[in-house]
């Protein structure tokens, strides 16, 4: 018995130690008061506590885990105003959400030429390369290979064992969740709540500086509704394809172009364009950026309604409408003064464009800062101002702070 611990303390010290495994987590608090003419008419405080973990599998961190795990709590007073004697009523919510919100296991096999081929599994955030289309954690595996030349990509994802609380999908209505006014006080309780199932795929194709150091891309991404032990089936499938191109037009002006075409069980065509350009002067980490956003109508020419997967407000209107039917113009500056501090303004021109006509719908301004007080500190405020053009949707203003600590 003497000999055979004295063996395996023997292996123990002789065998190459795995590299330590990190971890660490951090609380965040939000509070956003909005309103029409009294800024503070809508409050809403999240509190948010997050712990993560990272642990390498091999000695040459090739393979490791990542995992996180949050519990949030929000609560919010949104006031509104009806009854015959046109009166205040105010609705309080308050609830708890957990989640895990990242367990991934991640493989790396580099070569010698600097080509990597990348394998993740489990759930962890996915985004299409609009950047607008499919935006959210998701249940599934990634397989990319890199090389100089060409980098490809498919992904196959489930968002049925989703919490439906912390993702926002949108159903043929154009609504994020499908829950029935008997049903909605019991959902707002519970602390887990399916999300729809859908099967996810995406592939995608890019070229890095294909000639003029510019980047040509193409992608393909399907969602199919299918049954699930937990909700009802969906039957509502959506099919995108975006061609991009970004890259340098001068040493300091690089664009970014994408556009995509979507259809609903291949029944009509819907596009969204965006168009972006980017100047860097030298000084104070600056940017100043110009760019146009286009989602098509219900009837805009040879297109129909364009509807992403994930929900995507395109202003700060209190409705918080959908990408469908806009066109949106606008511009944003940003500088770094100190290491620790970063200012952005930025204004933009709304148009609605429902039918084949372009009306002006109103206008809008917001600023950020971020602050990097210490280390562990953070505290992000981002103020914004929308002016909407019809009677029915009311100005809205507000002030979002955020603070985060991490530990």
């Amino acid at each position: 018995m003497k000999l055979r611990t004295i063996g395996i303390a023997a292996a123990l010290c002789c065998a190459a130690p795995l590299p330590a495994i990190d971890y660490g987590g951090f609380l965040t608090s939000s509070t956003e008061v909005s309103g029409h003419i009294n800024p503070f008419h809508d409050q809403i405080q999240n509190v948010t506590l997050v712990g993560w973990l990272s642990a390498p599998l091999n000695t040459e961190n090739t393979m490791n885990i990542n995992a996180q795990l949050s519990a949030n709590e929000k609560f919010s007073t949104i006031i509104s105003q009806g009854g015959i004697e046109n009166t205040l009523e105010a609705k309080q919510r308050k609830y708890l959400t957990p989640d895990i919100d990242l367990l991934k296991f991640n493989w790396i096999r580099p070569d010698r030429d600097g080509s990597a081929l990348v394998f993740s599994a489990g759930r962890f955030q996915y985004f299409d390369s609009s950047g607008q289309i499919f935006a959210q954690n998701c249940d599934g595996m990634l397989l990319q290979s890199n090389t100089s030349t060409m980098q490809a990509g498919f992904y196959f994802g489930y968002t049925g064992l989703l919490n439906q609380k912390k993702v926002s999908i949108l159903d043929m209505d154009g609504k994020n969740y499908r829950v029935s006014s008997e049903e909605k006080e019991e959902w707002y309780e519970s602390y887990y709540s399916f999300a729809d199932p859908y099967f996810v795929s995406s592939m995608s194709l890019s070229f890095p500086y294909a000639f003029w150091n510019q980047t040509i891309g193409f992608e393909l991404n399907m969602f199919l509704g299918v049954d699930s032990p937990f909700r009802d089936r969906v039957n509502y499938n959506r099919y995108y394809a975006t061609f991009s191109m970004s890259g340098p037009l001068e040493e300091k002006l690089y664009y970014s172009f994408s556009t995509t075409f979507q259809t609903e069980e291949f029944v009509g065509t819907g596009n969204l364009t965006q168009l972006s350009f980017t100047y860097y002067p030298e000084s104070l980490g600056a940017s100043v950026s110009l760019n146009g956003l286009y989602a098509s109508g219900n009837k805009n020419g040879p297109f129909s309604r364009f509807r992403g997967f994930t929900s995507n407000s395109i202003s700060y209107s209190r409705y918080a409408p959908e990408l469908t039917g806009a066109l949106k113009l606008g511009s944003y500056v940003s500088i770094k003064p100190l290491q620790m501090v970063y200012l952005g303004v930025g204004a933009d021109m709304l148009f609605a464009c429902p039918e084949d006509d372009i009306k002006y719908d109103g206008w809008q301004m917001y600023a950020n800062c971020k602050l990097q007080v210490l280390t562990d500190l953070q505290i992000s405020i981002t103020e914004f101002f929308y002016k909407g053009y019809r009677s029915s949707d009311p100005d809205n203003r507000g002030l979002v702070v955020k603070v985060t600590l991490s530990f």
